[in-house]
C-alpha cells in the first residue's frame, strides 16, 4: 500500500499505466486466485483506479493532456515525447547503420529540437531507450542489443514468471526512458540482470 501511495504521488501517468498493466496481467494469470476472485478483484481496483485518476487533479490532467498530443499549440507532456519521437527519428534516417557515436547523441538532438518550438530551447534526450540507442550506435548497435535483450527474456521465461516479469518491466520501461543512460538505471539494470544469470547458472549446476 506504501508503494502504491508512492506511484499515486508521484503522478506519471506512464509509469501508472505500466504497473496497473503488470498488475492486472499477475493477477490474470496468477493460477491460486479462483476465476471468481480474479474478476472481482480486476473490477474493483479498475473502480478504484478510475476513480483515482478522475478525482485527483494532477493525475486527471497528466491524461488529459494525450487531447492536444497532435496539437503543435498545446505544449504538454505527451505532446514533448510526441515531439522527441519525430526528431529521434529525423536523426536516426541521417545516420541508420553505425549512428552518430555515443557521445555526439546529445549534440546532435540539440541541433533538432532547438528548430522545434515545443522543447523552449531546452535540451530532451529522446526518452525511449531504443531510440536513444540507435542514434547512437545505429540499427547495427540496436540488433545486438535487442539479441541480449531477448535472449535474456527468453531464458528467464523458462525459469520462472517473477524473473521475466521484472525483466519484461525493464524492457516496457525502456519504451519511455532511457534508462541505461542514467546511473541509477543502469546500475539497477546491470545488477538485476547479472543476478538471474549467475543464479540460473548455479541452479542448473545443482
Amino acid at each position: 500500500m506504501l508503494l502504491i501511495g508512492n506511484l499515486i504521488l508521484l503522478s506519471r501517468k506512464s509509469a501508472i499505466l505500466i504497473m496497473s498493466a503488470f498488475f492486472f496481467s499477475y493477477i490474470f494469470f496468477n493460477k491460486k486466485i479462483q476465476l471468481k476472485r480474479k474478476v472481482i478483484f480486476i473490477l474493483l481496483s479498475f473502480i478504484i483506479g478510475l476513480s483515482i485518476v478522475k478525482f485527483t487533479p494532477d493525475i486527471s490532467n497528466r491524461f488529459k493532456d494525450i487531447n492536444h498530443l497532435f496539437d503543435a499549440t498545446k505544449i504538454s507532456s505527451t505532446n514533448i515525447r510526441f515531439n522527441l519521437t519525430n526528431v529521434a527519428i529525423k536523426a536516426i534516417k541521417e545516420k541508420p547503420i553505425f549512428g552518430y557515436g555515443v557521445g555526439d547523441t546529445k549534440d546532435v538532438l540539440s541541433i533538432l529540437e532547438q528548430n522545434n518550438f515545443v522543447f523552449k530551447n531546452k535540451y530532451y534526450n529522446s526518452h525511449n531507450q531504443f531510440l536513444g540507442l540507435t542514434i547512437s550506435t545505429g540499427f547495427f548497435g540496436l540488433l545486438i542489443f535487442m539479441n541480449f535483450l531477448i535472449r535474456n527474456l527468453k531464458n528467464s521465461f523458462l525459469v520462472s514468471f517473477e524473473q521475466f516479469s521484472v525483466l519484461l518491466f525493464f524492457t516496457v520501461l525502456m519504451l519511455i526512458e532511457n534508462i541505461l543512460d542514467r546511473q541509477n538505471g543502469v546500475i539497477y539494470f546491470a545488477l538485476i540482470i547479472n543476478y538471474f544469470s549467475f543464479y540460473n547458472q548455479i541452479d542448473t549446476e545443482k
